[in-house]
């Protein structure tokens, strides 16, 4: 599945940079992960039925990478 993040997913006051940080972080955990504020898509049809669990672990690591960035 292919993510899209901009800077309205991560609060107001992000900046393209953090955003940046974040795509870094997740595509380092194996995510397809893209800047922009387009939908999330399926790239495999394997993946049909399955969204909500994809969608479950990448929020998952959404949430630890931005804990992480915010405790530094």
């Amino acid at each position: 599945m292919k993510f899209y993040l901009a800077e309205k997913n991560i609060g107001a006051s992000a900046t393209r940079e953090q955003v940046d940080d974040l795509i870094r972080r997740l595509k380092a955990l194996g995510w397809d992960v893209h800047y922009g504020e387009k939908g999330n898509q399926l790239t495999d049809e394997s993946e049909k039925g399955l969204e909500e669990k994809i969608m479950s672990d990448f929020a998952d690591d959404f949430i630890r990478c931005l804990d992480e960035m915010t405790s530094r």
